[in-house]
């Protein structure tokens, strides 16, 4: 369901807004929109990359470095038996 929403922008703003939904034949709710769905997706983008640097920069217990360990053994003999 849609929301009505007032906003105040700068009138640059408003006429960059207004050129984009020209060249696109938006209305500028349409923009604003798509503006900001990009927007969040941008964040939750970056948001995914900060944990996963954060996740990899971590480094691994003892038993992390065993089970990758046993994973490349198993690897190895599924490539001599194979």
């Amino acid at each position: 369901m849609k929301q009505r929403v007032t906003l105040a922008l700068h009138e640059d703003t408003v006429a960059y807004l207004d050129q984009i939904a020209t060249q696109e034949s938006k209305n500028r709710s349409i923009v604003v929109e798509q503006i900001l769905v990009d927007y969040m997706l941008d964040r939750k983008r970056d948001e995914l990359a900060r944990q996963a640097a954060e996740f990899f920069a971590t480094p691994e217990s003892p038993a992390e470095q065993e089970e990758r360990a046993d994973w490349q053994r198993l690897a190895m003999e599924g490539i001599k038996y194979g």
